[in-house]
């Protein structure tokens, strides 16, 4: 029986964004999260309180989802 064709694979370079960058522009989202959480509070504008909660689940779910973008890189590798 003849032995598989091995296929030659190529390495594509890519750039990630700062990862200290990355991290506050993460952590300034919850932030945003909280305050639009918390701005949907007893006002007289009690319209608009469902759709600030709703934005506010629907910005978690991006935040959590950002979180697992984060990795670390060993030196001289």
């Amino acid at each position: 029986m003849a032995a598989p064709q091995m296929k030659h694979t190529v390495e594509l370079e890519r750039h990630a964004l700062n990862g200290w960058a990355a991290l506050a522009l993460v952590v300034l989202w919850f932030i945003a999260v909280v305050a639009v959480f918390l701005s949907a509070g007893p006002n007289e504008d009690s319209v608009n309180e469902p759709v600030r909660v709703l934005y506010a689940l629907l910005m978690l779910p991006v935040g959590i989802f950002w979180c697992f973008g984060f990795f670390t890189l060993e030196p001289n590798a």
